[in-house]
């Protein structure tokens, strides 16, 4: 039964990036190159590892995310084991698995770790379609599963073995019409992507603005979807600008806002664009360039944060991947040491006692203090970027409301 704990937990926010870094990219797992870290005692000990599967994207179109993600891990696996390791000096080991963000191929790998019982936890998945079709498997088998990217609202209601250490997209997408709000929107396009997480977004924008329709200085005067992967937008283009729209809500990733951005611009250079987390990166700066000058989005994590252990994290992010992690990387870290930290009060690295002893996290953590609720969601604060000068730049100024709070300021 689970014990229904309140959480809460501040984010602090850092804009940086996904990029690619180093990583197995087998579908079978590996164990994590562990012992390659200077004073890993608890590696050599001998003793049995505990081990921890890792599911992401190492390979396909999704990869930079898994590496990254897989890079957070890493990090903290190393961290742990050159401090003794847990429980009686064991050794944590990391196996990978590459589930390449698709739900046809993560059925399968769900099945392997699942019937795997030397494997205690999952890390992962990347997308809420993939970690949703790998959860009843999960469930069924009573390993727990602890995501830090999934952010459908019914992922972590399907059972008590499911947690998220992120943001639902509800929570993204009503701080993103407060962005238009304050940002002087007036005609709102969506750009959406046609995927299972695409149409999870436009749902909950859709009910957001619900809330809101009438009430605030914009509205929303069209959809568009897109196919992940979609190169060529003029198409898109021509109707949002048909419709006289001075903003586009872009809710897709960096790798189709990009391009989307490059041939907006070139057509329109004053047109406001605004997007969700999963477009926060360093690489939508790589490769639109000029074009996503002024962006705004909102995110999790701001790498210019000066706390010692986030700038210690930063770190070693950037030594691993040369580049800064985004708030998705370290919610990674996180969630390996949220599972470390279960052991160790479980007192046993047993699949029941540690999907237990995570409802009882008391954590504080890189991005604030971690508690779980009754159905494994923890609640996390979100604030706004903005790209300025080739970079994100976090703008402080700019009041983000709890949602309650702002339609009924309206």
């Amino acid at each position: 039964m689970r014990k229904k704990i309140s959480i809460v937990l501040s984010v602090l926010m850092m804009a940086g990036a996904l990029g690619a870094c180093g990583g197995k990219t087998t579908d079978a797992p590996a164990v994590s190159k562990n012992a390659d870290a200077p004073g890993e005692t608890a590696a050599d000990s001998g003793k049995t590892p505990i081990k921890i599967a890792f599911s992401g994207p190492m390979t396909g179109d999704y990869a930079e995310y898994g590496q990254n993600f897989y890079a957070a891990c890493e990090i903290a696996v190393d961290e742990i084991n050159s401090s003794g390791g847990l429980l009686d000096g064991s050794p944590m080991e990391l196996l990978q698995f590459d589930d390449k963000n698709s739900q046809e191929e993560v059925g399968a790998i769900a099945e392997m770790i699942a019937s795997d019982d030397s494997i205690a936890a999952v890390l992962g998945h990347f997308s809420s379609g993939v970690a949703m079709t790998a959860a009843n498997t999960y469930m069924d088998a009573g390993i727990p599963l602890l995501s830090a990217s999934a952010s459908h609202p019914d992922y972590s209601g399907m059972g008590e073995y499911i947690f998220r250490n992120n943001v639902l997209i509800s929570q993204e997408v009503e701080t993103v019409l407060q962005i238009c709000q304050n940002s002087g929107s007036k005609r709102v396009g969506v750009l959406v992507l046609k995927n299972d997480w695409g149409q999870g977004a436009l749902q909950a924008m859709e009910t957001a603005y619900e809330q809101v329709k009438g009430k605030v200085d914009f509205e929303i005067v069209l959809q568009e979807e897109v196919m992940d992967g979609t190169e060529e937008f003029s198409a898109n283009i021509t109707k949002f600008m048909e419709q006289d729209c001075d903003t586009v809500f872009v809710l897709t990733m960096y790798a189709t806002f990009a391009p989307f951005a490059n041939q907006y611009r070139t057509l329109n250079p004053d047109i406001k664009m605004f997007s969700v987390g999963s477009a926060y990166s360093t690489e939508l700066i790589n490769l639109g360039g000029s074009a996503v000058e002024g962006v705004r989005m909102c995110a999790g994590f701001n790498p210019e944060n000066p706390d010692p252990a986030a700038q210690k994290f930063v770190q070693q992010f950037n030594e691993k991947t040369g580049h800064d992690p985004d708030n998705m990387a370290v919610q990674t870290y996180e969630n390996v040491n949220m599972i470390a930290q279960a052991i160790e009060r479980a007192g046993s690295a047993e699949r029941s006692a540690i999907k237990d002893a995570l409802y009882d996290t008391d954590y504080d953590a890189i991005t604030g203090h971690i508690t779980f609720n009754g159905i494994g969601d923890a609640q996390k604060n979100l604030l706004v970027f903005e790209v300025s000068g080739g970079k994100f730049v976090e703008l402080t100024d700019m009041a983000i409301l709890p949602w309650d709070e702002f339609v009924a300021s309206l």
